[in-house]
């Protein structure tokens, strides 16, 4: 039987990015209503479902990496790239795409909100695991880091960054922090 340990890390799901599928898919699919209703653009051949499901699958895609690398909701303006279109507003054009009705909609709204959010929720518990595991342990830099670089700690070899300060091979580090599954060390005194 295992003790309750207080981890510093938890798993969470993500409500930001499933508020924002619900609402992005309700918009889309009321404006391809309205479009159908004014005659402007009809959606019923079988080439929008096709393109409906090929976008789907790279929204879940996408949703992957974002989880894996740890970006905000909305990450376009963030140093490390990206656009300001996130996987929860790729899935919502799938979904608009694919729907034939609005019952139809909702339905894979909620299919696809959990599925988004199970996949993010899954990678959330591996980040955490790994996160209670290293952060806070105090180790070697096994070569000059400027960005990337090795660290040894308590016999172990690992992939390290740094976000500020260059370190030198053989300074003591400290993990003080996760970014996605990227192991954040600091000069430790």
């Amino acid at each position: 039987m295992k003790e309750n340990i207080d981890l510093k890390y938890k798993p969470k799901w993500d409500w930001k990015m499933t508020i924002l599928l619900v609402i992005s898919s309700i918009v889309f699919q009321g404006c391809k209503m309205f479009m159908q209703s004014a005659k402007l653009w009809t959606f019923n051949s079988d080439l929008w479902m096709y393109a409906g499901i090929i976008i789907l699958m790279l929204g879940i895609i996408d949703t992957i990496i974002e989880a894996y690398m740890g970006l905000g909701l909305f990450y376009g303006k963030s140093q490390r790239g990206g656009a300001n279109v996130n996987s929860g507003i790729i899935c919502a054009l799938g979904i608009a795409f694919i729907s034939s009705d609005f019952l139809f909609s909702i339905c894979l709204i909620v299919v696809i909100s959990l599925i988004v959010g199970g996949i993010r929720y899954f990678i959330s518990v591996k980040q955490c695991e790994k996160a209670n595991k290293y952060v806070g342990k105090v180790g070697v830099a096994k070569n000059d880091i400027s960005y990337k670089g090795i660290g040894e700690f308590e016999g172990e070899t690992l992939n390290v960054r740094i976000t500020h300060d260059e370190i030198k091979k053989g300074d003591t580090i400290k993990i003080e922090t996760i970014d996605g599954f990227h192991l954040i060390v600091e000069k430790f005194h």
